[in-house]
Parts: structure tokens; C-alpha cells; sequence
């Protein structure tokens, strides 16, 4: 996979607060390409495939650093949690 471009490196604010604002559950089918695309955005930033493993791990990581928190809390309240719950439910 070659790089992805600027604007795909920042691939969760126009879907997921929509998702979430909407009610829908995070381990829901609507999130699949949530989490698809910032699982090829996280194998484009590392050179090579993310494994499902790592990309569940990167889950834990996210919510248990300040600096993810808030970085995704930004996004809107409650995303950290919404976001990882998809990342673990919907791993490929």
C-alpha cells in the first residue's frame, strides 16, 4: 500500500461523531469503514500491515494515554470509549 494522502490521515471526524450523535452502537456495521480506514491509515503511517492484534492494542493504548483521550475527546465527549469499542469489535 502506498501512502495515503493528507486529507485520509485524519480519517474519523466526519463519520464517527455522526455515528455516535445518531445513537448507533459502536460495534455496529455502520462503523466497519470507520475502522477500516484508520486501520490502513495505521499500516500506511507503520510501513506494513497492522495486524488485528495491534490494532486491538492500540485500543487499550488509546484509551489509557492522556494525550489519545485527548486528542479524540476533542472530536466529541465520550469518543475515546466510542472509537475503541469499534476498533476492538469490528478488528480485521
Amino acid at each position: 500500500m502506498g501512502p495515503i494522502e493528507l486529507e485520509e490521515k485524519r480519517p474519523l471526524k466526519p463519520l464517527s461523531s455522526a455515528n455516535m450523535a445518531a445513537g448507533l452502537p459502536a460495534e455496529g456495521a455502520e462503523n466497519a469503514a470507520l475502522v477500516a480506514r484508520h486501520h490502513a491509515w495505521v499500516s500506511s503511517m507503520w510501513g506494513r500491515a497492522c495486524a488485528p492484534e495491534a490494532h486491538i492494542g492500540l485500543a487499550q493504548i488509546y484509551e489509557t494515554t492522556p494525550e489519545f483521550q485527548a486528542r479524540y475527546e476533542t472530536i466529541a465527549k465520550g469518543f475515546t470509549t466510542y472509537f475503541c469499542a469499534a476498533m476492538r469489535a469490528l478488528a480485521a
